[in-house]
């Protein structure tokens, strides 16, 4: 940390960027400076001169803060988790990128170099929580000597919708789903009806990737809501076998998880 031990000890750090005259040790290393960014409303290098916007692990290094979702993003404790959390990332991904040879010579991101080799000054600035957007990151790389920049935004959390099956007793209950990025997102809420797994007669795990038309049980899904394992075929032949059958709504999604991510429709096919 700011302080330094091992290969970074006692004043291997300036002042005026550990802070270490504050009397805090602060989540800023060789590699990388982890601080609240939350402020900053427009694309620009968050404060390193601030010894309030990181946490301050103490005496004994410790960098222990609990985290509890139902206090939210801003709440201290789970700001110093997330900013902990950011920063012990950033090393890690340093040191294994070291070690595949983005190494001081080849212009990686350190506040020393101490093979002498490339240029210094450019430990990663991972600014947490940044206040410039949202539901996104970005990191900016500019040439040997200049530090990058990590920009972490916030992202929203939306209710997850409810997959509520009705039927025989292995399969009834509510599942929780999120959406993904293939196909609009539907309209007509709340969709009710038979879900039919289709079987192409080709694909593997019973057919139900829909790669080929006409399906096996092609009676059973027409009228239906037809359900459709993504992947192990092109997205296009996976959208387009279910779309002539009357009124077929169509949903994909992966075998199931935790929290699978279904879709309906792809952008550029509408049921009739």
């Amino acid at each position: 940390m700011a302080g330094g031990r091992g290969k970074a000890p006692a004043g291997f750090f300036a002042d005026s960027y550990s802070l270490i005259s504050s009397g805090k040790q602060l989540t800023r290393g060789n590699n990388v400076a982890a601080y609240d960014d939350n402020s900053s409303t427009t694309s620009r290098s968050g404060s390193v001169t601030s010894s309030t916007n990181s946490p301050d692990g103490g005496a004994n290094l410790d960098f222990d803060f609990p985290f509890d979702q139902t206090k939210g993003a801003r709440d201290p404790s789970n700001l110093s988790a997330g900013i902990t959390n950011l920063f012990y990332w950033n090393n890690m991904l340093h040191d294994v990128m070291m070690s595949k040879g983005f190494d001081e010579a080849s212009g990686n991101f350190q506040y020393k170099n101490i093979t002498g080799a490339g240029q210094g000054g450019d430990y990663v600035r991972a600014e947490s929580q940044d206040g410039s957007g949202r539901n996104n990151a970005n990191f900016s790389t500019p040439a040997d000597g200049s530090s990058g920049r990590m920009q972490m935004f916030l992202f929203d959390n939306t209710a997850a919708n409810s997959l509520v099956v009705t039927g025989a007793a292995s399969a009834a209950g509510s599942y929780k789903f999120t959406t993904v990025a293939f196909g609009p997102s539907l309209n007509k809420k709340p969709l009710a009806g038979k879900l039919v797994l289709v079987n192409d007669g080709v694909s593997a795990d019973g057919g139900d990737h829909a790669c080929a038309t006409p399906f096996v049980n092609a009676a059973d899904v027409a009228g239906n809501i037809a359900f459709i394992q993504r992947g192990g075929c092109p997205h296009s032949p996976t959208s387009t076998p279910a779309l002539p059958m009357p009124l077929p709504p169509r949903c994909s999604g992966p075998r199931p998880t935790a929290r699978p991510a279904l879709s309906c429709l792809t952008p550029w096919l509408r049921i009739p």
